[in-house]
């Protein structure tokens, strides 16, 4: 008889969809939380692009060909810096679990071909880039780095707004999501609240994860079947704790989370947004057409 895990980050989220032994605190776009030393690179003057999309994400490793096919088709479209896009992706482990059959775990393997399972790569996307050398300047994340540490998106938008200015900004989050979940979606001040007062508020995953979007597999806990990622208050408090502080437009693509409890929470830090109720299925095209459509508007509404 088959008996499946129902992991938290995987199968509620259905299909989505991105080393150097240098010291991260030298780089920001390689998983530090501070701003570079060395300005030289972003003293020159830069060019305001009319938008700057961001592309944050974090999947399975069994699942990673399909940011890379994105990489692939969305390059030709990069004619101008009119409009700039930046990847900040996390790939995953080099075996995905997916479920069980009696007591044997049943797994993915790792499908990427540009980065290494658990490398974080950060490259601005252009119509010359060479794909096959964005793993070089990777750094090996891994268990040890997460998206959802404090500061890491922060420190990505204020990348984006010093080396990419635009007029307007564009954050899309890829990877994937839960939907609001009573149990675990609570600030992160009340998750060091005594066991007993947390059960009696129906609280008793609190040591246990504390998120709904971007979960990273990274953190699976066999065991448990749970695992940690990015919520929705670390959304709010990392997008207005950046350089950037507002957004034109905010592309939640990640299954489940166009609900009211999280829309409701972040929608002071995004004059437009773009979420999803249901599970996603899909090959990318979702996320090409927004760059492509942005290279014809000014209107985000558009």
């Amino acid at each position: 008889m088959r008996k499946k895990l129902l992991f938290a980050f995987a199968l509620l989220g259905a299909f989505f969809i991105g080393c150097s032994d240098s010291d991260p605190a030298d780089n920001p776009l390689s998983g530090s939380t501070e701003a570079p030393t060395d300005t030289s690179a972003t003293s020159a003057a830069v060019d305001t692009a009319r938008w700057t999309v961001v592309i944050y994400g974090n999947g399975n490793g069994n699942m990673d060909s399909i940011v890379e096919d994105v990489y692939e088709q969305m390059q030709p479209m990069m004619e101008s810096k009119d409009v700039r896009v930046y990847f900040h992706y996390k790939y995953g482990t080099d075996s995905t679990v997916v479920g069980m059959e009696d007591d044997d775990i049943i797994k993915e393997p790792f499908t990427g071909r540009y980065a290494e399972p658990g490398q974080l790569v950060s490259f601005e996307m252009t119509k010359d880039l060479d794909l096959k050398t964005i793993k070089k300047n990777a750094r090996m994340a891994g268990d040890s780095l997460m998206l959802h540490d404090p500061g890491m998106l922060a420190s990505v938008l204020d990348y984006a707004a010093d080396s990419l200015p635009a007029k307007n900004y564009v954050l899309v989050f890829w990877g994937h999501g839960q939907g609001f979940d009573f149990d675990v979606d609570y600030p992160g001040n009340l998750h060091s609240k005594p066991a007993a007062i947390a059960k009696s508020q129906n609280m008793v995953n609190a040591q246990q994860t504390s998120a709904a979007i971007m979960y990273d597999e990274w953190t699976l806990d066999l065991e448990k079947g749970m695992q940690d990622g990015l919520s929705i208050y670390q959304i709010k408090q990392e997008i207005e704790s950046s350089k950037i502080k507002h957004l034109k437009g905010l592309y939640i693509h990640n299954c489940l989370m166009g609900n009211f409890e999280t829309l409701s929470e972040i929608y002071p830090v995004a004059e437009y947004m773009i979420a999803s109720e249901h599970q996603l299925g899909y090959d990318g095209t979702l996320i090409l057409n927004l760059v492509k459509e942005l290279y014809k508007n000014n209107s985000f509404q558009a």
